[in-house]
């Protein structure tokens, strides 16, 4: 069996409608050099927005487990020929997981303010009652010109 034929009886086995002819249409987008960008599928599925058909690529790989891929050297999406010609979409997946893994620790690391609302003080703030820094009363400061 093709990988064609193989998808095509995957894609009918869908039950839920938009989902069916989404994947019928990447049926015909087999193979990374048959990659297709998401605004043709939209045209052609009738869907909403391009969010909308990238969030339904997702659903399809993660709910339905009809692979769909894409990768950042090439533009579009295909469905991939067998299970090794996934190997740079998931290679790019796994790198931006790591990165975000990596930003995540470092929240960790950051420094907050005590949560506590009571207890927090800013270092920097000082009272000020008058617009301006009124003289110590004390201190002559026209002793100078008193002479």
């Amino acid at each position: 069996m093709n990988p064609k034929e193989f998808f095509t009886r995957r894609a009918a086995a869908i039950k839920d409608t938009d989902y069916r002819r989404l994947a019928t249409i990447m049926c015909d987008h087999i193979g990374e050099e048959n990659a297709v960008r998401k605004e043709t599928v939209q045209a052609r599925a009738g869907l909403g927005n391009e969010r909308d058909v990238r969030g339904m690529f997702e659903v399809l790989t993660t709910v339905y487990h009809f692979p769909i891929c894409s990768h950042s050297g090439k533009a579009g999406y295909f469905v991939p020929e067998n299970k090794s010609s996934t190997s740079r979409t998931r290679a790019e997946i796994r790198s931006r997981g790591e990165k975000m893994f990596a930003k995540d620790r470092a929240y960790d690391e950051c420094e907050y303010p005590p949560e506590d609302a009571e207890v927090y003080q800013p270092t920097a703030y000082m009272e000020q009652n008058a617009l301006f820094d009124m003289p110590d009363p004390k201190v002559d400061q026209l002793a100078y010109w008193r002479r």
